[in-house]
């Protein structure tokens, strides 16, 4: 879960920097549909 909240953390910074929450929405499904495990 580690690599999961690092990449989150990435987003919420691009947030920041105007990325729609739309985009980070997508980014969590697409990260649900991964499984990502560390």
């Amino acid at each position: 879960m580690v690599k999961f909240y690092e990449d989150l953390l990435t987003i919420l910074v691009y947030d920041r920097m105007n990325i729609h929450l739309t985009e980070l929405l997508e980014y969590e499904q697409y990260c649900s549909r991964q499984r990502f495990i560390p």
